[in-house]
């Protein structure tokens, strides 16, 4: 079996089940929502916490109503100003976390996952739900899973962030040698996780950072040290 499409399954048993999509009511439509970006579920302090991009909340300029975001979970959309609830935000960075007891159901990754590992990391995973797949039927929503593998880079906007090579158009796959579609663009992943690759062959996989934006080739985010400060202070 093709290392790739082990990497592949062990995601699919190990992080996906804990993937949380953030909706925003769709503009033109107020009974229709659309996916606007991606969390992860932790258990900390024996609750669930979602850890995503601070944009994802409160949108690219900063003055969208995170209230008005939701996440779905147990047949319905929950709205996060629908019970009291504070949002825990990195000030120098674009992370944000908040409390959702509604997701205690769901899958929930231990908060150990979130950790720089102590050795070099070759290759880096980004993982999320892709808005350009988001489809509806009737009130079913169907948020579609994108993971994106390639190699670790040396991160442009210096420390604190963790980058991963994510050229958009590219003739042939640096691993294999065979020809690859255009990348599309990670609208739709932000804040979901970057990991370190080959830790989802093992049984501990570790979580290296959040991912938020992607410039000139580069796809990178906060590294897990930034979640970590913000758990804390949870």
């Amino acid at each position: 079996m093709s290392p790739f499409i082990q990497l592949a399954a062990a995601f699919r048993l190990k992080i996906q089940p804990s993937l949380v999509a953030i909706y925003a009511d769709h503009p033109h439509s107020p009974d229709i929502v659309s996916q606007v970006g991606t969390g992860y579920l932790v258990r900390h302090r024996d609750r669930p916490v979602v850890i995503t991009a601070k944009h994802t909340l409160y949108g690219e300029s900063g003055t969208e109503d995170p209230g008005e975001k939701s996440f779905f979970w147990d047949g319905k959309l929950h709205y996060i100003n629908s019970v009291p609830r504070q949002i825990f935000q990195e000030p120098y960075f674009d992370v944000a976390s908040f409390f959702a007891d509604e997701l205690a159901t769901k899958p929930q990754l231990p908060v150990g996952i979130v950790a720089l590992p102590k050795t070099p990391i070759p290759l880096v995973t980004i993982a999320g739900y892709l808005a350009r797949d988001f489809r509806r039927s009737g009130s079913t929503l169907k948020p579609a899973v994108r993971i994106h593998t390639d190699s670790r880079m040396g991160a442009s906007k210096g420390q604190g962030f963790v980058a991963v090579r994510y050229t958009r158009r590219r003739n042939k796959s640096s691993f294999t040698g065979n020809r690859l579609e255009a990348v599309p663009q990670p609208s739709g992943l932000s804040g979901g996780p970057m990991l370190d690759t080959f830790s989802l062959l093992s049984p501990d996989p570790k979580i290296i950072g959040t991912f938020t934006d992607l410039k000139n080739g580069e796809a990178f985010g906060a590294n897990s040290l930034v979640a970590q400060k913000l758990l804390s202070a949870m």
